[in-house]
C-alpha cells in the first residue's frame, strides 16, 4: 500500500484514522457474533450426540466469549495517552520533550502520530482497540489475545466437523485437501453435484476467519509474552533498547500483578491496576502538584 495513501487513512483528524479503525472493529464484531451464530445455530444442533453435550460446547463458548469482550472492552477504556500539555522547568532528566504536544513525559513514552498523543510505556497502537496499548491496557490486551486464539481454535474444530460431515470427508486426497480451499469450494459449488448449501459457506467463510485470526492473535500473544519477560515494549525491542530490564519475574509481577492475580485475570476479567502505574515511567504523585 502506498504510504502517502496510508497516511492520509490513518493521520489524525476528522476523518483520519476512522476508516482503519472502523474496518478493524467491523471485522473483529462480524466474525465474533458470525462464530457464535453458526456454533449455536448450526454446527452444534447438527453434530452434538445429546442436549447435555450441546448445552457444555455452549457453556465452553460463552465463557470464552465472555472473557474475550470483558478484556476487550478493558483494553479499550483504560487509556494509556497522556495530555497534559504541561513543560515542566527542571525536568527529570530520564524526561523526554515531545514537540507534538508541547510538554514533558516520562520515559518510555512515545508520541503516536495516529492517537496524536504521547503514550506511557508505549508499545504499539492496535486498530481493533482503536488506541495505542501502553501502561494501562497492555495485560488487557495480552489475555484478550489469548482467548481469541483458544476461542478460535475451540470454534474451529467444531466447524471442520461440520463440513467433513456436511460437505466433504476430510481425506488425504489431493481432491479433498483442493476442496477446504476457496477456489476448490467455489469449483464445487459452480461445476459439480456436491450440494454446497448456505449453511456450509457460512461456516467455511467462519472456519477461515477462525485460522486466520486466531493464528494472528496466538503470534501476538507469544510475542506479547517474549518483551514482558524481557522487560521490554515492542517500541524498545524494534529501537534494541534494554535500559528498563529486570529480573524475568519481576517483570511479569509489574504488568499482571502477584502471580495470584495473573492466575485470577487469567479465569475472570478483573480491571487491576498493574504495579508499573507509579514506576518511573509512570504518572509520579509530583506531577499532579505541577
Amino acid at each position: 500500500m502506498d504510504q502517502k495513501f496510508l497516511f492520509a487513512l490513518t493521520k489524525p483528524g476528522k476523518n483520519g484514522g476512522k476508516f482503519l479503525h472502523f474496518t478493524a472493529v467491523g471485522y473483529y464484531f462480524l466474525l465474533t457474533f458470525g462464530v457464535l451464530f453458526t456454533c449455536i445455530h448450526i454446527v452444534y444442533p447438527a453434530i452434538t450426540k445429546n442436549q447435555d453435550e450441546k448445552f457444555w460446547n455452549i457453556v465452553y463458548l460463552s465463557y470464552i466469549f465472555f472473557n474475550m469482550m470483558g478484556n476487550y472492552f478493558m483494553g479499550l477504556f483504560f487509556q494509556s495517552d497522556l495530555k497534559t500539555g504541561i513543560a515542566l522547568a527542571d525536568p527529570p532528566k530520564s524526561w523526554i520533550y515531545c514537540k507534538e504536544c508541547k510538554q514533558h513525559s516520562p520515559p518510555r513514552s512515545h508520541h503516536c502520530s495516529i492517537c496524536n498523543a504521547c503514550i506511557l510505556k508505549h508499545d504499539h497502537h492496535c486498530f481493533f482497540l482503536c488506541q495505542c496499548v501502553g501502561l494501562k491496557n497492555q495485560r488487557y490486551f495480552i489475555i484478550y489475545n489469548f482467548y481469541v486464539a483458544i476461542g478460535s481454535v475451540f470454534a474451529a474444530r467444531w466447524l471442520l466437523l461440520y463440513l467433513a460431515e456436511y460437505y466433504i470427508p476430510l481425506q488425504w486426497t489431493l481432491y479433498s485437501i483442493f476442496s477446504y480451499f476457496f477456489p476448490g469450494f467455489l469449483y464445487n459449488w459452480l461445476f459439480t453435484e456436491i450440494p454446497v448449501t448456505f449453511s456450509s459457506a457460512l461456516c467455511m467463510l467462519v472456519f477461515y476467519g477462525c485460522l486466520t485470526t486466531g493464528a494472528g492473535c496466538f503470534f501476538l500473544f507469544i510475542t506479547q509474552c517474549i518483551l514482558v519477560i524481557r522487560g521490554q515494549t515492542l517500541h524498545e525491542f524494534l529501537k534494541n533498547r534494554h535500559g528498563f530490564r529486570q529480573k524475568w519475574s519481576k517483570n511479569i509481577v509489574n504488568v499482571f500483578g502477584s502471580f495470584l492475580f495473573i492466575f485470577a485475570s487469567f479465569l475472570f476479567p478483573l480491571p487491576l491496576k498493574s504495579n508499573e502505574e507509579k514506576s518511573p515511567w509512570g504518572l509520579p504523585n509530583f506531577y499532579k502538584y505541577v
